[in-house]
């Protein structure tokens, strides 16, 4: 599952090809299918998730193995340790990761407006006081105080609970 709607478009695309008219049949793809979606390219990481992981590209078929020898791509002479290496580019994965990430929140905190309280915030205030009611004022309304007798203003019959 990508984050990318064209990404999944394209994804499901090439699973509509592999899988042809008859999608009956998609374990006997499975293999190609998964293959595809290892080593397809993703944008946000700048690279294929097998690449991403094991810090080389994957060999598809064995066939290819003498020639990638022939060519000396397989015992490429790094500096580094493979660990070193495998930390290095995870590092950059964490990178690459993160600049979507801020550019999406960048946008979105254009979207939100600040808020701030000043004073006194009835959201943020408790749902009920201890009071007793002094008298009825109206068929609705009752004149409310506290414990200590001191007044606290007229409430409506549905805001006060029993």
């Amino acid at each position: 599952m990508q984050d990318d709607e064209g990404t999944q478009f394209h994804d499901a695309t090439t699973n509509g090809a592999c899988l042809g008219k008859d999608h009956r049949s998609w374990d006997e793809t499975i293999s190609a299918i998964s293959c595809f979606l290892r080593n397809s390219f993703h944008e946000s990481i700048s690279s294929s998730p097998y690449h991403a992981v094991f810090g080389m590209d994957m060999i598809t078929h064995a066939s290819s193995y003498p020639l990638l020898l022939s060519l000396n791509l397989l015992n490429e002479p790094f500096s580094l340790s493979k660990d070193d290496r495998m930390q290095l580019c995870r590092r950059n994965l964490r990178h690459r990761i993160r600049e979507p990430h801020e550019r999406n929140r960048r946008q979105n905190d254009l979207r939100s407006r600040p808020q701030t309280f000043q004073n006194f915030s009835a959201k943020l205030s408790p749902m009920f006081i201890n009071a007793r009611v002094r008298e009825k004022s109206g068929n609705y309304y009752y004149i409310l105080e506290n414990l200590q007798g001191k007044f606290d203003g007229t409430y409506h019959a549905k805001d006060i609970r029993p």
